[in-house]
C-alpha cells in the first residue's frame, strides 16, 4: 500500500510528519512492501494547491512503477482544526475546515483531524512556530507506548476535547494494529 500523509508543515520543518510516523509506525504493522510517504502544505490554505496535486500523484505514479504487490493507494489529510469556537476566526477556521473537508470527500481522500493542534495531541501543549520541529525531533526519540487510547479515536471533532483526534479510527480502517489494540 502507498500511504501519503499530506500535512501542514512545511518540508524543511517535517514537524507534524514526525509525530504522524512515529505514531503510525508504534501502533500499527507496517509491511515492508508498504510505503509511507509526506506531502508538505505549508500551511493548510495550501490544500488545494495544483502542485500538492501533482505531487500526491507523482508519488502516486512513482508506486504504481515500482509496487509489485498490493496497488491500494491511501491520501490522508492531516490538518488542526483550531479554534473552532472561542476566538473571532473561529467561523473562519470552520469554515476552511468544512472546505478542506469537502474537497478530501470529492477525491475520495481520507480526511485526519487535530483538534485544536498537533502537537496538543501528542505533547499536551501547543508549540511556538520557531520550537515545532526541535519539540517534533525530542518526541520522536523517545520511546512511544503501542497504544490507541481514547484521544486518538475521536470521532466528531465538535464533541471531542481539545488534544484529541480521529486519526486512529482512520487509520486502523487501512493498517493492521499491533497487539489487537482497542480503540475505546
Amino acid at each position: 500500500m502507498l500511504a501519503v500523509f499530506v500535512v501542514e508543515a512545511n518540508s524543511k520543518s517535517k514537524s507534524d510528519f514526525m509525530y504522524i510516523n512515529k505514531w503510525l509506525h508504534s501502533n500499527f504493522d507496517i509491511e515492508p512492501e508498504d510505503v509511507v510517504r509526506a506531502v508538505y502544505l505549508d500551511g493548510k490554505g495550501n490544500f488545494n494547491k495544483p502542485s500538492v496535486e501533482k505531487e500526491i500523484g507523482n508519488l502516486k505514479k512513482k508506486y504504481r512503477a515500482t509496487s509489485r504487490r498490493d496497488k491500494r493507494e491511501v491520501v490522508f489529510f492531516c490538518i488542526d482544526t483550531d479554534d473552532l469556537s472561542r476566538t473571532a476566526l473561529a467561523q473562519d477556521n470552520l469554515k476552511e475546515l468544512s472546505e478542506i473537508a469537502d474537497y478530501c470527500k470529492i477525491r475520495d481522500y481520507e480526511l485526519i483531524w487535530f483538534h485544536e493542534v498537533i502537537e496538543q495531541l501528542f505533547l499536551g501543549k501547543r508549540v511556538s512556530r520557531n520550537k515545532k520541529a526541535d519539540e517534533a525531533r525530542m518526541f520522536v526519540q523517545k520511546e512511544f507506548p503501542n497504544q490507541l487510547p481514547g484521544k486518538f479515536a475521536c470521532e466528531n471533532y465538535n464533541q471531542c476535547i481539545i488534544g484529541s483526534s480521529n486519526m486512529g479510527l482512520v487509520l486502523s480502517r487501512h493498517f493492521t494494529i499491533l497487539h489487537r489494540k482497542v480503540l475505546k
